[in-house]
């Protein structure tokens, strides 16, 4: 092989982060693997491949060694360099294949499709975005944050928090979560009860893949949360839909359900129903584990944003009232820190956490032992909760203020109810006005928001967040939505 068409073969990009060694050495390497370059040929001595290639002969003498430690080569003191007798002799069927610059795309194997709705991603960082309800993370004291972790870091514990753990989740968060969850949910449960989780996203599929087998039934409400629902889709539960009103989730569609199937579970967020921020009845609810415990169906209770309630204290959950141990509670700290703290938790009896664990351990085997310990710092030491209340306070506010513009400004356009809680206004767009359409010319005006597709797109509706904008954030995102309406109305 000419010294000339070698350097051809071994493009070096010094603009790349790779270091340059490691990019002649994955040439060369892609070159015998491709027949192009054979067993026992001899390569260019150090010096001239250097030459050749613009870089020092020590860059050389370090690819060499590097790939005769990993056996594709063989150094001969005072001969060479040669590709490793070893390797299988590979044809090689010519140039007309395109050289390998990056990660091939293509594929030698069969896969399964993943049926899952595909959720729209937006680059946060271009154009002005309206979300769906998540909190601001300029509210949380960073510097308080950085200095526990730290601390934790810097104790005599921190090695023991750097290994494996439990796949439970660290113990001591679990012991304070308890008595946290019991003073100001009334959750009778201990540490034992606690799975810590990546987010409430992953306690709800660890519960639904213990409850669910392929058929069996699982009611939702309609509409709902749409990674619920094809979480369900996904294990091959047979979904059965029910209403939704100003009281909540309709319990007597449930009952109808289960006079005719056997259902497995009941999925809700009842205390700010997902998407319309309604609140499930007491009266609902007390009929709802009467008929938990009469069909033994189990109740996967979705308290996403129980610290966030505005008019009066919020409603116990569910399972602080349970007696019959039909319902299983997920909640989460990424709510009342920020969406990329992913620690969530799922409360259920041992026997339940001892099959979720399984399925956990080997999708992800622990989580975060020095954040979750963080978390438990914080919250045995009160500072969480002295947060919650400063973010609480901030987003009643909010959620006043957009209520207020809503109603001066888009009078005729939507339609809404002022939400007792949670983080998000659940606007119903008039029927002449097609959301769909609005959405995309707000993005033409380079505002996002949801255009409602994945909470139904007969319901003409989606979710407007408040508590992650300040007021002149809130403004000018409103200012360039009521101009999308209009400019699609004039057309």
């Amino acid at each position: 092989m000419g010294q000339y068409f070698l350097k051809s073969l071994l493009v070096i990009d010094k603009t790349s982060r790779v270091p340059i060694y490691l990019q002649i050495a994955t040439a060369i390497v892609k070159e015998i693997q491709r027949g192009r370059m054979y067993p026992g040929q001899k390569l260019p001595g150090v010096r001239s491949l250097g030459s050749l290639l613009g870089v020092n002969k020590k860059t050389i003498e370090r690819v060499y060694i590097e790939l005769e430690l990993q056996q594709w080569l063989k150094l001969l003191p005072k001969v060479g360099a040669f590709v490793s007798d070893d390797l299988p002799q590979i044809d090689y069927h010519g140039l007309s294949d395109t050289p390998i610059s990056g990660f091939t795309e293509s594929m030698a194997y069969d896969i399964n499709s993943v049926d899952i709705l595909e959720v729209p991603q937006f680059n946060h960082r271009h154009g002005l975005f309206i979300d769906d309800g998540f909190p601001d993370s300029r509210l949380i004291d960073h510097v308080l944050i950085n200095r526990t972790y730290r601390s934790i870091l810097r104790s005599k514990h921190h090695r023991s928090l750097l290994s494996y753990g439990s796949s439970y989740g660290d113990e001591v968060l679990r012991e304070v979560l308890a008595q946290y969850l019991l003073e100001t949910r009334g959750i009778p449960c201990t540490m034992n009860n606690i799975l810590i989780t990546r987010g409430s996203q992953m306690a709800l599929f660890l519960s639904m893949s213990v409850l669910i087998r392929k058929g069996e039934d699982a009611i939702v409400s309609s509409p709902n949360y749409f990674f619920a629902d094809e979480t369900l889709k996904y294990l091959g539960a047979s979904i059965k839909t029910v209403p939704v009103d100003e009281d909540g989730i309709v319990v007597d569609a449930i009952e109808e359900h289960c006079r005719q199937g056997n259902v497995r579970v009941v999925y809700i967020t009842p205390h700010h129903h997902y998407p319309t921020t309604v609140t499930l009845s007491p009266t609902r609810r007390m009929k709802l584990l009467e008929l938990a415990e009469k069909y033994q169906f189990a109740v996967l209770e979705d308290d996403y944003d129980y610290d966030f309630h505005y008019s009066h204290n919020p409603l116990l959950p569910l399972v602080s009232v349970d007696a019959n141990g039909s319902v299983l509670y997920v909640g989460s700290f990424s709510k009342t820190i920020a969406s990329s703290f992913r620690v969530g938790y799922l409360v259920a009896p041992e026997k339940f956490l001892a099959q979720a664990v399984r399925l956990r351990a080997i999708i992800d085997f622990q989580g975060d032992a020095i954040l979750e310990r963080t978390i438990a710092q914080l919250l045995d030491e009160g500072e969480l909760q002295r947060m919650l209340r400063k973010s609480l306070n901030a987003y009643q506010k909010r959620k006043d203020y957009l209520c207020q513009e809503l109603q001066a400004d888009f009078n005729g356009f939507i339609d809404f109810d002022v939400p007792d809680g949670g983080m998000a206004v659940w606007a119903k767009f008039n029927a002449d006005i097609d959301i769909k359409k609005v959405a995309i010319q707000a993005r033409k005006n380079h505002l996002h928001f949801s255009d409602g597709t994945l909470f139904g797109s007969h319901l003409n509706a989606t979710r407007l967040g408040f508590a992650s904008l300040r007021f002149s954030e809130m403004k000018e995102r409103l200012n360039l939505l009521k101009n999308s309406i209009d400019e699609v109305k004039s057309k």
